[in-house]
């Protein structure tokens, strides 16, 4: 079992007409009633409509595979100053979240540099609408302070290095 057993494609789009979107999203929960919750960056389930201002995608679709059937999801929660969401969907039972991936070696303390792999999706093909599933390695270099957003609020970052 690896990190990617629990990343899950998200496709986005509008009721009627070609606007979509994509990102990638990752399983970090599953209740009793079979709901499966996934955190994902909110700029996915955002569109910009005009400057400045941001509305839903009226459809956000729930993919295990690029070919796979669609599960359509809702939007649990979000939180757009730090880019972050939770979607709920009925189902996907196959997919393994990450708590159950995650071990206490994966959640030490970083003192020096610590190598880590993110994986997710990226579109390889525009006209075919294509999505690609991929891994990223690097190292964790330190954790500083930065500005960040509009209010220029003081928080920790993680300085990274992709190999």
């Amino acid at each position: 079992m690896s990190i990617t057993d629990s990343v899950v494609l998200i496709d986005t789009e509008m009721m009627e007409g070609d606007e979509r979107g994509f990102g990638t999203g990752f399983i970090i929960h599953r209740d009793k009633e079979n709901n499966t919750y996934i955190l994902t960056c909110a700029h996915v389930v955002f569109r910009e409509v005009e400057a400045g201002k941001k509305e839903q995608w009226p459809k956000i679709l729930i993919r295990e595979e690029n070919e796979a059937e669609p599960v359509l999801a809702t939007l649990e929660a979000s939180d757009k100053k730090f880019d972050i969401a939770v979607l709920k969907v009925k189902g996907l039972e196959s997919k393994l979240s990450i708590a159950t991936l995650c071990s206490t070696e994966t959640t030490k303390e970083v003192t020096t540099e610590t190598s880590f792999s993110a994986t997710g999706y990226y579109e390889f093909d525009k006209k075919q609408q294509q999505k690609q599933r991929q891994t990223i390695k690097g190292l964790i270099q330190s954790l500083h302070d930065q500005r960040v957003g509009e209010t220029h609020e003081l928080t920790k970052v993680w300085k990274v290095k992709i190999t």
